[in-house]
């Protein structure tokens, strides 16, 4: 799976911010990733998931510390490669056909954002 610097950015990006995930996290009703921070933040406001395609009711409990996402930001900022594997585990969150990732702003309203398109097999 052959995928451009840029793929593996939108692979890699918060689904809240829409920057490099920092202390990447993922809830357990969807998978959806996020900031450490961003994740927290929301959940405390609005107690759902971000997701607009879930909107579970969720809280900072059901927040996992996601090692692979975060592996995969250290080495992608480390300007090394990653495992195809890993890359491929990461986007596999984004072919459930139900799962839409969404970004919130800072005013609170959700942006449905499509899941990366320039990825190739």
């Amino acid at each position: 799976m052959k995928m451009d610097k840029s793929a593996i950015e939108d692979l890699l990006r918060c689904q809240v911010c829409k920057e490099i995930c920092k202390r990447g996290v993922s809830l357990k009703c969807c998978g959806t990733q996020a900031c450490r921070a961003c994740a927290t933040k929301q959940l405390t406001q609005t107690r759902k998931c971000w997701n607009q395609a879930c909107l579970s009711a969720s809280t900072t409990d059901d927040l996992v510390n996601d090692e692979t996402l975060r592996d995969a930001v250290t080495m992608f900022k480390g300007g090394q490669t990653i495992a195809e594997s890993v890359l491929r585990e990461i986007k596999e969150r984004y072919k459930e056909p139900e799962l839409e990732m969404v970004a919130v702003t800072k005013a609170g309203d959700a942006t449905k954002t499509a899941a990366p398109t320039n990825i190739k097999p």
